[in-house]
């Protein structure tokens, strides 16, 4: 039974609470402070000026029409780039990327695009409802300069339209009106409230797609890849689905047949002392080239910077329209003269990609880095024909942590095949030295301040 006063022991958890609070406050006020410098930079940040020239948009009416749709304000990029890559990879659609305006358009991660047409545009060359409509994920899909992308999805949903909405593309879907009645799925954290803000929809949890007739819907990010896959048997059959897998390295195509999974456990602690504490944020220069893989780049620009860990630059020798493998037109936001000072060189594609002597020496003598290819040095021992995101998982593992290395994962919806690529190292040391410290200079002043207020009474 304790001997203590009712008041002596009210003093007591009293001066504990303040040692409890001047600990905590300034590595939480920090990290706060840290986290939201680094946060839009991780975003959709409005793309630089740039003056597209004319870009003739290839159009063969002898194959289906395939859109995906997005925003002049923001699309989650592996929504975009994965479905349009697996749409293109089969040699038997059109694939435009239309958004409201054909300008200059942020990606996220500092990646940014001109979309093959505006929606006037494609009205005017194309004019009937595509065969496939795709939907990402559209930052601020509720806003006013979102308006029209959701009044255009619905106009064009034909009636021999298959939509397929890919993560939070969902959601912009359930704003027309469309998913009234159906079943659907998006993204996990999604639905903590899609329930209450679409009630006519029948949310389902727990399937990478869900196939509703005309409509198909993934779980996240990654998922939106067999979500597509799923599309293409639908349309052209179950070889031209499996050929399809094997042309973009997807290996799992067992969940083609069986689209079940469970995420795993969060490691949320890691990711916020990552995004909170890691100062040394490391700054990687990305290096766009003619011919560049679609699924290659998302898994370089989409890894990384979820970690909370990397900040990515695009770049490419001069500001200019670079043609990705399948002829979407990106830019980038550096050229090597005014590129930042970078810590990593990371080339999404192999060897032989692009002029490597050249890269090679302004890599060297600039930034005193190597150049790191995709293909070949990142996610080393394993093969350099992995699937894209096993080679970016298994890198963030070795080089940062197992934890962090999972926690992208998870944000991206991907469980690798091999429990290997996410194996790797412990919390680095300094993520829990900075906390600690700051926690510790916390009551050191707090109490020194105590002190000083005695001494004055």
């Amino acid at each position: 039974m304790s001997t203590l006063r009712p008041g002596r022991r009210f003093r007591t958890a009293l001066r504990l609470a303040g040692i409890a609070a001047a600990f905590a406050a300034p590595p939480l006020a920090a990290g706060a402070v840290h986290f939201s410098r680094i946060a839009p930079l991780t975003g959709y940040a409005p793309a630089p000026a740039f003056d597209a020239p004319d870009i003739d948009v290839p159009f063969d009416p002898g194959k289906r029409t395939a859109v995906v749709v997005m925003s002049n304000t923001g699309t989650e990029l592996t929504d975009f780039l994965a479905p349009y890559e697996v749409l293109a990879a089969t040699g038997a659609f059109n694939v435009l990327a239309v958004a409201p305006e054909a300008r200059i358009t942020p990606l996220g991660a500092g990646l940014d695009i001109v979309p093959h047409l505006s929606f006037a545009g494609y009205d005017a060359r194309i004019g009937a409802d595509p065969d496939v409509l795709v939907v990402p994920f559209i930052n601020d899909w509720r806003g006013a300069a979102n308006r029209p992308v959701v009044a255009w999805i619905k106009a064009h949903a034909g009636p021999g339209t298959t939509l397929l909405t890919i993560c939070g593309g969902a959601v912009t879907l359930a704003e027309t009106g469309l998913l009234d009645g159906r079943r659907a799925t998006t993204y996990w954290d999604f639905f903590a409230w899609v329930p209450r803000a679409y009630p006519a929809v029948q949310w389902v949890q727990g399937q990478r797609f869900v196939d509703d007739g005309n409509i198909v819907s993934s779980a996240g990010i990654a998922n939106g890849i067999p979500a597509t896959l799923h599309v293409v048997e639908k349309i052209l059959g179950k070889a031209v689905a499996l050929e399809t897998a094997r042309k973009v390295g997807y290996a799992p195509v067992a969940q083609l047949a069986d689209p079940r999974f469970t995420l795993g456990m969060s490691p949320l602690p890691a990711v916020l002392l990552a995004n909170a504490f890691r100062f040394d944020k490391t700054e990687m220069g990305v290096v766009l080239h003619d011919g560049v893989g679609e699924i290659d780049l998302a898994a370089v620009l989409d890894t990384y910077p979820r970690s909370g860990t990397t900040l990515t630059r695009l770049v490419a020798d001069t500001r200019r329209v670079v043609r990705s493998r399948h002829g979407l037109f990106l830019v980038p936001r550096w050229d090597f003269a005014s590129a930042p000072r970078l810590d990593r060189v990371v080339v999404p594609g192999a060897r032989g990609a692009l002029d490597d002597a050249p890269l090679a020496a302004w890599a060297r003598d600039r930034h005193g880095v190597g150049v790191t290819y995709l293909r070949g040095d990142l996610g080393a021992p394993l093969a350099a024909d992995r699937f894209p995101f096993d080679l970016t998982l298994a890198d963030l593992a070795r080089g940062e942590s197992a934890a962090v290395a999972r926690w992208s994962a998870r944000g991206l919806e991907y469980t690798p095949e091999d429990p290997a690529v996410l194996a790797g190292a412990g919390w680095p040391i300094g993520i829990v030295v900075w906390p600690m410290a700051l926690g510790l200079l916390g009551v050191a002043l707090g109490t020194l301040g105590v002190r000083a207020v005695r001494t004055r009474a």
